[in-house]
């Protein structure tokens, strides 16, 4: 078979979509029928992001292509497989609104020709489907959902209290107060304010924690405090061990206003949480019986996140139904599917 070129801007451990182009590239790179070779294409750093953008295209697409099949999850023109990771940038601008800024046309053009191109779209949700669908027309024919894989960590019951009492003993948390958590950076678009507003409107008990950088992290304790959470409600700034948060917590609250995926919400499922999240997020279509969102406004899940905090044994048999499940979502099923899809176009 002729060689998968994995294609890329530039890498950093911390952003999603660049680290699910990489654990794919990893649970695919010593299979012996399907090589695949990772490309870096740099441009200089002192041009505004816009220009590298067009100049990355040219770089990648002008001239004569190497034998074999583009894969990227860039916006690039000539590309015969493209990952819709991060959604569509028309969605995207739904949710920022009006800007100036010239990277969003850049992009918008770019999205628009590499969709329209590529031989086959890989979409991280229905939700992304349908929105390349609305937005640019695309045959749905020519769309294939593959939801994101995680590394699957085989932990038990013990293993899990042991971390989560970790946690619960560094923030002074009542063992026996229910826990709910937020985990992620850029607190705007994923929801921090919608989930104080919803933590405000509790009854019952309980501690909440709040993972994630934020540029503007005293606005968001302002906030709390001024909805007399500041008791309840704690900022732990960006952390290296957020997966020990999982562990620490019973409820996954995630009331994001657009998130193509969001594999924190696998990670929190492989934790055992109960998972709450909206409409927009992709990953939320995993989700077996817990209610979703309709936007990170809708209050209507007031009554079932209330049961969750009094009813541990209700809590606990969804929790494990979640982790029961998560396997199904692994970075191995996710590079079996890949892994078909590209042996499909080699044959075309």
């Amino acid at each position: 078979m002729k060689p998968v070129f994995f294609l890329r801007r530039r890498y950093t451990p911390f952003g999603g979509s660049e680290k699910d182009f990489q654990d794919l590239y990893n649970a695919l790179k010593n299979d012996p029928e399907l090589p695949v070779e990772m490309v870096d294409i740099r441009q200089p750093s002192w041009l505004p992001g816009w220009v590298q953008l067009l100049i990355y295209n040219v770089q990648v697409c002008r001239g004569r292509k190497k034998e074999g099949l583009y894969f990227s999850s860039d916006r690039l023109t000539c590309l015969d497989v493209h990952k819709a990771g991060g959604g569509t940038h028309k969605s995207f601008l739904r949710t920022k609104g009006f800007s100036l800024n010239p990277l969003h046309p850049t992009y918008l053009w770019l999205e628009k020709h590499t969709l329209q191109n590529a031989r086959k779209i890989i979409a991280v949700s229905k939700l992304v489907k349908e929105d390349i669908v609305r937005d640019y027309r695309i045959p749905p024919e020519k769309i294939e959902v593959v939801y994101n894989g995680i590394r699957v960590e085989a932990i038990d019951e013990e293993e899990i209290a042991r971390r989560g009492r970790r946690i619960r003993k560094e923030f002074d948390l009542p063992a026996d107060c229910p826990v709910i958590l937020f985990v992620g950076s850029g607190f705007g678009r994923k929801g921090v304010r919608e989930f104080l507003e919803l933590l405000a409107a509790l009854r019952n008990d309980f501690r909440a924690l709040v993972v994630g950088k934020e540029k503007r992290l005293s606005d968001y304790r302002s906030f709390a405090r001024s909805l007399g959470l500041e008791k309840k409600v704690i900022f732990t700034g960006p952390r290296t061990d957020a997966r020990d948060f999982y562990c620490a917590s019973d409820v996954f609250l995630f009331p994001t206003h657009y998130e193509p995926f969001g594999n924190v919400i696998l990670e929190a499922m492989n934790y055992g949480n109960v998972i709450l999240t909206t409409l927009q997020c992709g990953a939320g279509e995993l989700l077996q019986e817990e209610p979703r969102m309709r936007s990170p406004k809708d209050r209507s899940v007031l009554p079932f996140l209330e049961r969750m905090l009094r009813d541990p044994h209700k809590r606990r048999a969804i929790a494990r139904k979640n982790r029961e499940s998560v396997p199904d979502y692994s970075i191995e099923k996710n590079a079996e599917a890949m892994r078909r899809i590209f042996k499909e176009l080699e044959n075309q």
